[in-house]
Protein backbone atom coordinates (compact mmCIF):
# COMPACT_ATOMS: atom_id res chain seq x y z
CA UNK A 1 0.00 0.00 0.00
CA UNK A 2 1.21 3.31 -1.08
CA UNK A 3 2.40 5.45 2.24
CA UNK A 4 1.09 8.35 3.02
CA UNK A 5 3.13 11.40 2.23
CA UNK A 6 3.63 14.69 3.90
CA UNK A 7 0.58 17.01 5.24
CA UNK A 8 2.16 19.19 3.04
CA UNK A 9 2.75 17.20 -0.02
CA UNK A 10 -0.40 16.30 0.54
CA UNK A 11 -2.35 19.59 -0.34
CA UNK A 12 -0.20 20.54 -3.06
CA UNK A 13 -1.12 17.25 -4.91
CA UNK A 14 -4.76 18.49 -4.14
CA UNK A 15 -4.25 21.65 -5.21
CA UNK A 16 -2.94 20.76 -8.60
CA UNK A 17 -5.62 18.47 -8.87
CA UNK A 18 -7.99 21.75 -8.56
CA UNK A 19 -5.74 23.48 -10.85
CA UNK A 20 -6.13 20.74 -13.51
CA UNK A 21 -9.98 21.13 -13.32
CA UNK A 22 -10.37 25.03 -13.28
CA UNK A 23 -7.51 25.77 -15.84
CA UNK A 24 -8.53 23.06 -18.62
CA UNK A 25 -7.33 25.22 -21.08
CA UNK A 26 -5.37 25.33 -24.42
CA UNK A 27 -2.27 26.35 -22.96
CA UNK A 28 -1.48 22.83 -21.15
CA UNK A 29 -3.29 20.40 -23.69
CA UNK A 30 -1.92 19.61 -27.23
CA UNK A 31 -3.44 17.75 -30.26
CA UNK A 32 -0.71 15.40 -29.80
CA UNK A 33 -0.38 12.04 -28.06
CA UNK A 34 0.21 8.23 -28.30
CA UNK A 35 2.59 8.29 -31.25
CA UNK A 36 5.21 9.71 -29.37
CA UNK A 37 5.25 6.76 -26.94
CA UNK A 38 4.70 4.12 -29.80
CA UNK A 39 7.49 4.92 -31.99
CA UNK A 40 11.03 4.37 -30.60
CA UNK A 41 13.29 7.68 -29.53
CA UNK A 42 15.70 6.25 -32.53
CA UNK A 43 13.27 6.17 -34.74
CA UNK A 44 11.53 9.43 -34.45
CA UNK A 45 13.79 11.77 -36.86
CA UNK A 46 12.61 11.67 -40.10
CA UNK A 47 9.40 10.93 -42.31
CA UNK A 48 7.64 8.14 -40.85
CA UNK A 49 7.30 9.73 -37.12
CA UNK A 50 6.30 13.25 -38.94
CA UNK A 51 3.35 10.99 -41.03
CA UNK A 52 2.25 9.29 -37.61
CA UNK A 53 2.03 12.35 -35.91
CA UNK A 54 0.13 14.61 -38.90
CA UNK A 55 -2.35 11.82 -39.04
CA UNK A 56 -2.73 11.76 -35.39
CA UNK A 57 -2.97 15.49 -34.57
CA UNK A 58 -5.39 15.63 -37.71
CA UNK A 59 -7.50 13.18 -35.86
CA UNK A 60 -7.55 14.38 -32.51
CA UNK A 61 -8.14 18.00 -33.91
CA UNK A 62 -11.30 16.40 -35.77
CA UNK A 63 -12.57 14.92 -32.39
CA UNK A 64 -12.02 17.35 -30.02
CA UNK A 65 -9.31 15.02 -28.44
CA UNK A 66 -6.55 17.61 -26.74
CA UNK A 67 -3.94 15.47 -24.06
CA UNK A 68 -2.97 17.29 -20.92
CA UNK A 69 0.58 17.76 -21.25
CA UNK A 70 1.02 18.98 -17.88
CA UNK A 71 3.31 16.93 -15.72
CA UNK A 72 3.35 15.95 -12.57
CA UNK A 73 5.85 13.75 -10.42
CA UNK A 74 5.04 11.43 -7.16
CA UNK A 75 7.36 9.74 -5.15
CA UNK A 76 8.47 5.77 -5.86
CA UNK A 77 10.26 3.12 -4.31
CA UNK A 78 13.42 2.27 -5.81
CA UNK A 79 13.08 -1.24 -4.69
CA UNK A 80 9.79 -2.29 -3.69
CA UNK A 81 11.93 -5.48 -1.90
CA UNK A 82 13.68 -2.78 0.11
CA UNK A 83 12.17 0.57 1.08
CA UNK A 84 15.18 1.33 2.51
CA UNK A 85 16.67 2.61 -0.47
CA UNK A 86 14.91 5.64 -0.73
CA UNK A 87 12.52 7.08 -3.69
CA UNK A 88 12.79 8.44 -6.97
CA UNK A 89 10.60 10.93 -8.74
CA UNK A 90 8.46 9.03 -11.37
CA UNK A 91 6.25 11.46 -14.19
CA UNK A 92 2.35 11.01 -14.77
CA UNK A 93 -0.24 12.41 -16.34
CA UNK A 94 -3.58 13.19 -15.73
CA UNK A 95 -6.60 13.97 -18.30
CA UNK A 96 -10.35 14.69 -16.34
CA UNK A 97 -11.86 15.37 -19.50
CA UNK A 98 -14.15 13.12 -19.57
CA UNK A 99 -14.40 11.95 -15.91
CA UNK A 100 -17.65 11.23 -13.76
CA UNK A 101 -16.19 11.12 -10.23
CA UNK A 102 -19.63 9.48 -8.76
CA UNK A 103 -19.09 6.05 -10.97
CA UNK A 104 -16.26 7.09 -13.87
CA UNK A 105 -13.84 4.22 -13.91
CA UNK A 106 -10.19 4.74 -14.01
CA UNK A 107 -8.00 3.68 -17.09
CA UNK A 108 -4.15 3.17 -16.52
CA UNK A 109 -2.37 3.81 -19.40
CA UNK A 110 1.23 2.21 -18.95
CA UNK A 111 4.17 4.15 -20.58
CA UNK A 112 6.87 1.97 -22.15
CA UNK A 113 10.82 1.96 -23.90
CA UNK A 114 10.69 5.77 -24.23
CA UNK A 115 9.33 9.14 -22.41
CA UNK A 116 6.04 9.81 -21.52
CA UNK A 117 5.68 13.30 -22.18
CA UNK A 118 1.60 13.76 -22.49
CA UNK A 119 -1.52 12.18 -21.57
CA UNK A 120 -2.16 9.52 -24.43
CA UNK A 121 -5.21 10.51 -26.34
CA UNK A 122 -6.19 8.34 -29.47
CA UNK A 123 -8.89 5.82 -29.21
CA UNK A 124 -8.59 5.49 -25.11
CA UNK A 125 -10.00 9.05 -25.50
CA UNK A 126 -12.88 7.52 -27.10
CA UNK A 127 -13.28 4.85 -24.35
CA UNK A 128 -12.74 7.29 -21.85
CA UNK A 129 -15.54 9.62 -23.01
CA UNK A 130 -17.94 6.46 -23.87
CA UNK A 131 -17.44 5.22 -19.61
CA UNK A 132 -17.26 8.64 -18.62
CA UNK A 133 -13.42 7.74 -17.24
CA UNK A 134 -10.24 9.64 -15.76
CA UNK A 135 -7.56 8.71 -17.59
CA UNK A 136 -3.71 8.65 -15.65
CA UNK A 137 -0.58 7.62 -17.65
CA UNK A 138 2.69 6.19 -15.74
CA UNK A 139 6.20 6.95 -17.16
CA UNK A 140 8.04 3.55 -16.85
CA UNK A 141 11.09 3.29 -14.86
CA UNK A 142 14.13 4.23 -16.33
CA UNK A 143 13.24 6.03 -18.82
CA UNK A 144 12.33 9.94 -19.78
CA UNK A 145 12.85 11.71 -16.41
CA UNK A 146 11.65 8.81 -14.31
CA UNK A 147 15.36 7.73 -13.08
CA UNK A 148 15.46 5.82 -10.04
CA UNK A 149 19.80 6.47 -10.47
CA UNK A 150 21.81 7.04 -13.42
CA UNK A 151 22.71 4.53 -15.75
CA UNK A 152 25.75 3.66 -14.61
CA UNK A 153 25.24 2.34 -11.72
CA UNK A 154 24.30 -1.11 -12.54
CA UNK A 155 23.81 -2.29 -9.14
CA UNK A 156 20.25 -0.10 -8.71
CA UNK A 157 19.41 -0.76 -12.73
CA UNK A 158 18.90 -4.68 -11.46
CA UNK A 159 15.54 -2.72 -10.01
CA UNK A 160 14.39 -2.45 -13.66
CA UNK A 161 12.18 -5.32 -14.75
CA UNK A 162 8.73 -6.60 -14.79
CA UNK A 163 8.07 -7.32 -11.48
CA UNK A 164 9.56 -3.53 -10.46
CA UNK A 165 7.13 -2.15 -13.21
CA UNK A 166 3.85 -4.28 -12.14
CA UNK A 167 4.45 -2.98 -8.14
CA UNK A 168 5.42 0.34 -9.43
CA UNK A 169 1.55 0.47 -10.90
CA UNK A 170 0.08 -0.87 -7.72
CA UNK A 171 1.83 1.86 -5.74
CA UNK A 172 1.05 4.43 -8.38
CA UNK A 173 -2.67 3.28 -7.96
CA UNK A 174 -2.72 3.51 -4.13
CA UNK A 175 -1.24 7.03 -4.69
CA UNK A 176 -3.98 8.40 -7.19
CA UNK A 177 -6.86 6.53 -5.01
CA UNK A 178 -5.59 8.26 -1.58
CA UNK A 179 -4.69 11.65 -3.58
CA UNK A 180 -6.93 12.31 -5.81
CA UNK A 181 -9.95 9.83 -5.71
CA UNK A 182 -10.65 9.86 -1.57
CA UNK A 183 -9.93 6.24 -1.26
CA UNK A 184 -13.18 5.27 -3.06
CA UNK A 185 -13.04 2.12 -4.43
CA UNK A 186 -12.66 2.40 -8.45
CA UNK A 187 -12.60 0.61 -10.93
CA UNK A 188 -9.64 0.09 -13.26
CA UNK A 189 -8.41 -0.63 -16.49
CA UNK A 190 -4.92 -1.43 -17.71
CA UNK A 191 -4.41 -0.11 -21.47
CA UNK A 192 -0.88 -0.53 -22.91
CA UNK A 193 0.85 -1.36 -26.26
CA UNK A 194 3.97 -3.41 -27.17
CA UNK A 195 5.87 -3.75 -24.19
CA UNK A 196 3.15 -1.93 -22.35
CA UNK A 197 0.41 -4.09 -23.80
CA UNK A 198 2.32 -6.92 -22.24
CA UNK A 199 2.99 -5.25 -19.15
CA UNK A 200 -0.96 -4.52 -19.06
CA UNK A 201 -1.64 -8.44 -19.58
CA UNK A 202 0.70 -9.42 -16.97
CA UNK A 203 -0.69 -6.90 -14.46
CA UNK A 204 -4.51 -8.19 -15.02
CA UNK A 205 -2.88 -11.68 -14.46
CA UNK A 206 -0.34 -11.01 -11.26
CA UNK A 207 -3.17 -9.02 -9.52
CA UNK A 208 -6.39 -9.65 -10.86
CA UNK A 209 -8.35 -8.45 -7.86
CA UNK A 210 -6.94 -4.28 -8.22
CA UNK A 211 -7.48 -4.37 -12.41
CA UNK A 212 -10.87 -4.93 -13.81
CA UNK A 213 -10.13 -4.95 -17.65
CA UNK A 214 -6.81 -5.38 -19.64
CA UNK A 215 -6.79 -3.48 -22.95
CA UNK A 216 -3.53 -5.43 -24.66
CA UNK A 217 -2.56 -3.80 -28.07
CA UNK A 218 0.15 -6.14 -29.84
CA UNK A 219 1.00 -6.91 -26.42
CA UNK A 220 4.12 -8.95 -26.35
CA UNK A 221 3.13 -11.59 -23.68
CA UNK A 222 5.58 -14.02 -25.32
CA UNK A 223 9.01 -13.72 -23.86
CA UNK A 224 10.94 -14.86 -27.16
CA UNK A 225 14.75 -16.49 -26.89
CA UNK A 226 15.47 -16.75 -30.72
CA UNK A 227 12.85 -14.58 -32.24
CA UNK A 228 13.24 -16.35 -36.38
CA UNK A 229 9.18 -15.77 -36.36
CA UNK A 230 9.86 -12.03 -36.51
CA UNK A 231 11.70 -11.95 -40.33
CA UNK A 232 9.44 -14.72 -40.83
CA UNK A 233 6.30 -12.51 -40.67
CA UNK A 234 7.84 -9.99 -43.17
CA UNK A 235 9.16 -12.10 -45.73
CA UNK A 236 5.64 -13.52 -46.14
CA UNK A 237 4.10 -10.12 -45.96
CA UNK A 238 6.79 -8.26 -48.82
CA UNK A 239 6.60 -9.46 -52.38
CA UNK A 240 9.33 -11.32 -53.49
CA UNK A 241 10.72 -8.87 -55.02
CA UNK A 242 10.51 -6.28 -52.28
CA UNK A 243 12.06 -9.40 -50.50
CA UNK A 244 14.89 -10.10 -52.61
CA UNK A 245 15.92 -6.33 -52.36
CA UNK A 246 16.16 -6.23 -48.63
CA UNK A 247 18.44 -9.17 -49.04
CA UNK A 248 20.26 -7.69 -51.65
CA UNK A 249 21.15 -5.03 -48.94
CA UNK A 250 22.11 -7.70 -46.31
CA UNK A 251 24.49 -9.63 -48.73
CA UNK A 252 26.45 -6.53 -50.36
CA UNK A 253 27.21 -5.31 -46.59
CA UNK A 254 28.39 -8.78 -45.68
CA UNK A 255 30.05 -9.30 -49.17
CA UNK A 256 32.17 -5.65 -49.16
CA UNK A 257 32.68 -5.49 -45.10
CA UNK A 258 36.04 -6.64 -45.28
CA UNK A 259 37.70 -4.05 -47.59
CA UNK A 260 38.32 -0.79 -45.67
CA UNK A 261 37.22 1.58 -48.48
CA UNK A 262 34.21 -0.35 -49.02
CA UNK A 263 33.32 -0.47 -45.66
CA UNK A 264 33.87 2.96 -44.93
CA UNK A 265 31.77 3.76 -47.62
CA UNK A 266 28.83 2.22 -46.10
CA UNK A 267 29.03 3.40 -42.56
CA UNK A 268 29.31 7.21 -44.24
CA UNK A 269 26.31 6.22 -46.29
CA UNK A 270 24.47 5.74 -42.78
CA UNK A 271 26.30 7.96 -40.55
CA UNK A 272 27.40 5.66 -38.70
CA UNK A 273 30.77 5.56 -36.34
CA UNK A 274 33.21 3.60 -37.59
CA UNK A 275 33.74 1.45 -33.48
CA UNK A 276 30.15 -0.37 -34.85
CA UNK A 277 30.91 -4.02 -35.44
CA UNK A 278 29.70 -5.98 -38.63
CA UNK A 279 26.81 -7.89 -37.05
CA UNK A 280 26.20 -4.40 -35.09
CA UNK A 281 25.84 -2.90 -38.68
CA UNK A 282 23.53 -5.31 -40.09
CA UNK A 283 21.40 -5.33 -37.10
CA UNK A 284 20.87 -1.31 -37.30
CA UNK A 285 19.80 -2.04 -41.05
CA UNK A 286 17.31 -5.04 -40.34
CA UNK A 287 15.91 -2.84 -37.55
CA UNK A 288 15.53 -0.21 -40.19
CA UNK A 289 13.83 -2.12 -42.43
CA UNK A 290 11.58 -4.07 -40.07
CA UNK A 291 10.03 -1.26 -38.88
CA UNK A 292 8.91 -0.20 -41.81
CA UNK A 293 6.04 -2.83 -42.20
CA UNK A 294 5.74 -2.88 -37.99
CA UNK A 295 4.50 0.41 -38.41
CA UNK A 296 2.40 0.51 -41.42
CA UNK A 297 4.81 1.74 -43.95
CA UNK A 298 5.00 -1.78 -45.96
CA UNK A 299 4.03 0.28 -49.21
CA UNK A 300 6.68 2.76 -48.67
CA UNK A 301 9.69 0.64 -47.55
CA UNK A 302 9.29 -1.62 -51.44
CA UNK A 303 8.29 1.54 -53.33
CA UNK A 304 11.75 2.52 -51.60
CA UNK A 305 13.46 0.04 -52.43
CA UNK A 306 11.74 -1.22 -56.36
CA UNK A 307 13.39 -1.38 -58.81
CA UNK A 308 16.52 -2.28 -56.68
CA UNK A 309 19.59 -0.04 -58.29
CA UNK A 310 23.13 -0.91 -58.95
CA UNK A 311 24.36 0.11 -55.69
CA UNK A 312 21.80 -1.81 -52.82
CA UNK A 313 23.11 -0.36 -49.92
CA UNK A 314 23.05 3.05 -50.86
CA UNK A 315 19.92 3.13 -52.39
CA UNK A 316 18.44 1.91 -48.72
CA UNK A 317 20.51 4.92 -47.40
CA UNK A 318 19.15 7.18 -49.12
CA UNK A 319 15.56 6.53 -50.12
CA UNK A 320 14.52 4.24 -47.03
CA UNK A 321 16.56 4.77 -43.97
CA UNK A 322 17.57 8.49 -43.58
CA UNK A 323 14.65 10.13 -44.82
CA UNK A 324 11.99 8.02 -42.90
CA UNK A 325 13.81 7.61 -39.49
CA UNK A 326 16.70 10.77 -39.73
CA UNK A 327 20.21 11.14 -40.33
CA UNK A 328 21.45 9.92 -37.22
CA UNK A 329 19.75 6.68 -37.17
CA UNK A 330 22.55 4.57 -38.20
CA UNK A 331 24.62 5.78 -35.24
CA UNK A 332 22.03 5.11 -32.37
CA UNK A 333 23.57 3.24 -29.38
CA UNK A 334 21.13 0.82 -29.05
CA UNK A 335 22.90 -1.21 -32.38
CA UNK A 336 26.66 -0.96 -31.10
CA UNK A 337 28.42 -3.04 -28.59
CA UNK A 338 31.10 -0.62 -27.95
CA UNK A 339 28.50 2.32 -27.06
CA UNK A 340 26.73 0.26 -24.75
CA UNK A 341 29.24 -0.95 -23.29
CA UNK A 342 31.53 2.16 -22.22
CA UNK A 343 30.96 4.58 -19.76
CA UNK A 344 32.90 6.87 -22.00
CA UNK A 345 29.29 6.53 -24.58
CA UNK A 346 27.25 7.26 -21.84
CA UNK A 347 25.91 10.57 -22.80
CA UNK A 348 23.79 8.38 -25.75
CA UNK A 349 22.09 5.91 -23.11
CA UNK A 350 19.32 7.67 -21.89
CA UNK A 351 15.97 5.71 -23.56
CA UNK A 352 18.40 3.31 -25.49
CA UNK A 353 20.49 1.08 -23.15
CA UNK A 354 17.29 0.66 -20.32
CA UNK A 355 15.40 -1.50 -23.43
CA UNK A 356 18.41 -3.24 -24.12
CA UNK A 357 19.07 -4.19 -20.62
CA UNK A 358 15.89 -5.77 -19.97
CA UNK A 359 15.61 -7.88 -23.02
CA UNK A 360 19.47 -9.10 -22.00
CA UNK A 361 18.06 -9.74 -18.49
CA UNK A 362 14.58 -10.50 -18.99
CA UNK A 363 12.71 -10.76 -22.42
CA UNK A 364 15.44 -11.35 -24.91
CA UNK A 365 13.04 -10.85 -28.04
CA UNK A 366 16.08 -11.37 -30.22
CA UNK A 367 15.54 -11.03 -33.95
CA UNK A 368 17.65 -14.03 -35.65
CA UNK A 369 18.51 -14.76 -39.18
CA UNK A 370 17.77 -17.97 -40.80
CA UNK A 371 18.23 -19.36 -44.17
CA UNK A 372 16.26 -16.89 -46.42
CA UNK A 373 15.45 -13.91 -43.75
CA UNK A 374 16.04 -10.58 -44.89
CA UNK A 375 18.20 -10.36 -42.32
CA UNK A 376 21.75 -11.70 -41.91
CA UNK A 377 22.20 -15.14 -40.29
CA UNK A 378 25.03 -13.52 -38.51
CA UNK A 379 22.76 -12.03 -36.30
CA UNK A 380 22.58 -14.79 -33.64
CA UNK A 381 21.47 -15.39 -30.24
CA UNK A 382 25.30 -15.76 -29.89
CA UNK A 383 25.98 -12.24 -31.31
CA UNK A 384 23.22 -10.97 -28.80
CA UNK A 385 24.55 -12.56 -25.92
CA UNK A 386 28.07 -11.79 -26.24
CA UNK A 387 26.81 -7.83 -26.76
CA UNK A 388 24.73 -8.35 -23.70
CA UNK A 389 27.46 -9.92 -21.04
CA UNK A 390 29.83 -7.03 -22.77
CA UNK A 391 27.44 -4.06 -21.52
CA UNK A 392 26.27 -5.91 -18.33
CA UNK A 393 28.75 -8.55 -17.70
CA UNK A 394 29.29 -12.34 -17.83
CA UNK A 395 26.42 -13.22 -15.81
CA UNK A 396 24.22 -11.89 -17.71
CA UNK A 397 21.19 -14.15 -19.24
CA UNK A 398 17.22 -13.86 -20.07
CA UNK A 399 15.91 -16.85 -18.85
CA UNK A 400 12.66 -16.68 -21.06
CA UNK A 401 11.58 -20.33 -20.00
CA UNK A 402 11.29 -19.06 -16.59
CA UNK A 403 9.79 -15.85 -17.53
CA UNK A 404 7.16 -17.43 -19.69
CA UNK A 405 6.21 -20.61 -16.58
CA UNK A 406 5.30 -17.03 -14.30
CA UNK A 407 3.67 -15.00 -16.48
CA UNK A 408 2.00 -17.46 -19.30
CA UNK A 409 3.38 -17.60 -22.58
CA UNK A 410 1.83 -17.06 -25.65
CA UNK A 411 -1.48 -18.59 -24.40
CA UNK A 412 -2.11 -16.72 -20.74
CA UNK A 413 -5.96 -17.63 -20.96
CA UNK A 414 -4.80 -21.46 -20.53
CA UNK A 415 -1.90 -21.44 -18.37
CA UNK A 416 -3.00 -18.87 -16.04
CA UNK A 417 -6.57 -18.42 -16.22
CA UNK A 418 -6.71 -14.82 -17.78
CA UNK A 419 -9.61 -13.57 -17.99
CA UNK A 420 -11.24 -10.40 -19.23
CA UNK A 421 -8.09 -9.02 -21.36
CA UNK A 422 -8.22 -8.38 -24.64
CA UNK A 423 -5.31 -9.04 -27.48
CA UNK A 424 -4.82 -6.95 -30.60
CA UNK A 425 -2.75 -7.29 -33.08
CA UNK A 426 -1.92 -6.52 -36.55
CA UNK A 427 -1.39 -8.37 -39.70
CA UNK A 428 1.92 -6.15 -40.96
CA UNK A 429 3.07 -6.25 -37.58
CA UNK A 430 5.80 -8.85 -37.11
CA UNK A 431 5.59 -8.54 -33.36
CA UNK A 432 2.69 -11.12 -33.68
CA UNK A 433 5.06 -13.97 -32.96
CA UNK A 434 5.65 -13.13 -29.42
CA UNK A 435 2.01 -12.28 -28.12
CA UNK A 436 -1.52 -13.60 -28.20
CA UNK A 437 -2.70 -14.91 -31.75
CA UNK A 438 -5.64 -16.13 -31.40
CA UNK A 439 -8.53 -16.57 -28.85
CA UNK A 440 -8.39 -19.23 -26.27
CA UNK A 441 -11.00 -18.10 -23.97
CA UNK A 442 -14.07 -15.90 -24.25
CA UNK A 443 -12.44 -13.85 -21.63
CA UNK A 444 -9.54 -13.48 -23.19
CA UNK A 445 -10.54 -12.54 -26.69
CA UNK A 446 -7.91 -11.84 -29.68
CA UNK A 447 -8.59 -9.68 -32.83
CA UNK A 448 -6.08 -9.45 -35.92
CA UNK A 449 -6.87 -6.53 -38.24
CA UNK A 450 -5.76 -7.84 -41.49
CA UNK A 451 -5.03 -5.18 -44.28
CA UNK A 452 -2.14 -3.36 -45.69
CA UNK A 453 -1.26 -1.12 -43.62
CA UNK A 454 -2.09 -2.88 -40.35
CA UNK A 455 0.82 -2.60 -37.98
CA UNK A 456 1.79 -2.68 -34.56
CA UNK A 457 -0.72 -1.28 -32.12
CA UNK A 458 -3.14 0.36 -34.56
CA UNK A 459 -5.89 0.04 -32.50
CA UNK A 460 -4.82 2.42 -30.03
CA UNK A 461 -4.76 5.28 -33.17
CA UNK A 462 -7.53 8.10 -32.88
CA UNK A 463 -9.70 6.54 -35.70
CA UNK A 464 -9.96 8.48 -38.94
CA UNK A 465 -11.24 8.95 -42.41
CA UNK A 466 -7.92 6.79 -43.53
CA UNK A 467 -8.57 3.94 -40.35
CA UNK A 468 -8.91 0.73 -42.28
CA UNK A 469 -12.17 -1.20 -41.73
CA UNK A 470 -10.26 -4.19 -40.09
CA UNK A 471 -8.84 -1.51 -37.42
CA UNK A 472 -12.54 0.37 -36.65
CA UNK A 473 -13.93 -2.99 -36.08
CA UNK A 474 -11.32 -3.83 -33.38
CA UNK A 475 -12.01 -0.74 -32.02
CA UNK A 476 -15.72 -1.39 -32.02
CA UNK A 477 -14.79 -4.47 -29.88
CA UNK A 478 -12.93 -2.88 -27.28
CA UNK A 479 -15.63 -0.16 -26.67
CA UNK A 480 -17.98 -3.46 -27.01
CA UNK A 481 -15.74 -5.74 -24.17
CA UNK A 482 -14.99 -2.58 -21.96
CA UNK A 483 -19.16 -2.06 -21.94
CA UNK A 484 -19.21 -5.45 -20.83
CA UNK A 485 -16.74 -6.14 -18.35
CA UNK A 486 -17.31 -2.78 -16.57
CA UNK A 487 -20.59 -3.74 -15.94
CA UNK A 488 -19.81 -6.62 -14.67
Amino acid sequence: RYKSPPFRFKMAAKLAFLFSLVCWCGVIFSVEGIVHNLVPPRAQGGRMFETLVAAEKEAHAKLGIYTNSTANYFQQLIDHANPSRGVFNQRYFLDFSYWNPSSGPVFLYIGGEGPLTQSPGGYLAVVAKEQQGLIVALEHRYYGVSLPAPLADQETLRTLNVDSALADLIHFISFVQETYLDSKPRRWVSVGGSYPGALSAWFRIKYPQIITASWSSSGVVNAVFSFDQFDRQLVNELSPACADAIRAVTAQVEAGWNNPTERARMLSLFNTPNYFTREDFLWMLADSAAMGPQYGFRTELCAAMLPLQKDPIAQFALNWTIPHYGADFGAQCYYSTTCLSSARYSAQWPNQLPWVYQCCTELAYWQVGYPGSLRSQLLTTEYFMAQCKSAFGPATFPNTTAFNTRFGGAAPALTKNATRVIALNGSDDPWQGAAVEQTYSALYPESTAACTGCGHCGDLHAPSNSTSTAVRIQQELISAYMDEWLQA
